[in-house]
């Protein structure tokens, strides 16, 4: 099993108890972003896939995408998401309608 993996399956066991406690996937995203931090992957278009499956997402449907892609989907299929997210200082997907969207949450 790849290390990421292994990282994303231990993340997982903390962030169920936070998905009884709170509502929304904004508020997983939040704990996510902090989580994630300081986590990498070794396929850069393996993010949006890995954080799909975390926040109820189909990762299926990321298969096979560019990192761009995966990231505007993954953001596209979100019905919220943290302000904290809107407000960080990284670089953002330069296309119409996603500049508002970092290009990693990593």
């Amino acid at each position: 099993m790849e290390p990421l993996l292994i990282d994303v399956s231990m993340e997982m066991n903390g962030l169920y108890a936070v998905l009884y406690e709170v509502s929304g996937v904004w508020k997983m995203l939040e704990r996510l972003q902090s989580t994630l931090a300081y986590r990498t992957t070794t396929r850069k278009e393996n993010e949006a896939l890995c954080i799909a499956s975390l926040v109820g997402q189909d990762p299926a449907d990321f298969i096979g995408l560019s990192h761009q892609e995966g990231m505007i989907k993954l953001f596209h299929g979100m019905d919220e998401v943290p302000l904290s997210l809107l407000f960080t200082i990284r670089p953002r997907i330069d296309v119409d309608g996603c500049r508002w969207m970092p290009q990693t949450i990593l």
